[in-house]
């Protein structure tokens, strides 16, 4: 058995026996991983309070044949302005879920880190809720390989222009009128339309940080097609439902 140190956030936990819980960990060195933690759940337990969905948490785990165990936790940041908001708590859960789902067991990453931990920092420090889950979408999208290549019909390959009508459809197909008309695949799936404007935004989004993203300004129907087109592609790539999502749906 080998001593660990990290630092990771709490992305899930589920109860294991009596007292004890299964506690599932992202963190850069080691990437996701299930942990046991012993007397989790006991009132009186040296657990209660740290091991909680959202904290960043620098760990002590022991690691052996059977899987790690937490040894020691000390929260380094709890979100407590999310928590204290419904709605940005359960935007914070849809982003935990999407994470989780997309985050590959034990594939380090700083990179990853990173993104969910800003992410939910610019949630705590500003309001537009809306862009930054976009950008938290498009972001992993491309870390993951799964973003496609906006900048040209998907069918001829040619390259938009600012007055091409730029078309998407339920399978994530982006083409442009003339491949539309003369493909009865892309004619008979229900499609949105892509603004030049969305499609910038969606580039830019993939490659900015936190402080670039705080000076954008969208308008509400801008923000919303841009929602339409960004799930679009993540469920195309997840094929699987958001649980947080019908219940974030359901609540606005």
């Amino acid at each position: 058995m080998r001593s660990i140190q990290t630092t990771g956030i709490i992305i899930g936990k589920r109860s294991f026996g009596e007292h004890d819980q299964f506690v599932n960990i992202f963190s850069p060195d080691l990437g996701k991983i299930d942990a046991v933690a012993k007397g989790a759940r006991k009132i009186t337990g040296s657990f209660t309070g740290h091991l909680e969905t959202l904290n960043i948490c620098k760990l002590q785990l022991h690691k052996s044949s059977r899987g790690y165990t937490v040894t020691e936790c000390r929260i380094e940041h709890g979100f407590n302005k999310i928590r204290n908001s419904l709605e940005l708590s359960m935007i914070a859960f849809l982003l935990l879920e999407i994470f989780s789902k997309i985050a590959q067991t034990q594939e380090q990453s700083v990179e990853l880190f990173n993104l969910i931990t800003g992410t939910l920092t610019g949630l705590e420090e500003n309001q537009n809720a809306d862009l930054y889950t976009g950008a938290f979408k498009v972001k992993i999208l491309n870390m993951s390989g799964a973003l496609p290549d906006i900048s040209r019909c998907g069918s001829c390959n040619r390259r938009w222009t600012e007055a091409d009508h730029i078309n998407l459809n339920n399978e994530g197909h982006i083409f442009c009128d003339g491949c539309g008309n003369q493909s009865t695949e892309n004619r008979l799936t229900q499609k949105a339309a892509i603004t030049w404007n969305t499609m910038k935004l969606i580039h830019f989004l993939s490659s900015s940080n936190q402080k670039q993203i705080q000076k954008i300004k969208i308008s509400k129907k801008e923000t919303a097609d841009f929602k339409i087109i960004i799930d679009i592609f993540l469920h195309n790539y997840m094929a699987c439902e958001l649980k947080s999502e019908k219940i974030y749906a359901g609540m606005k």
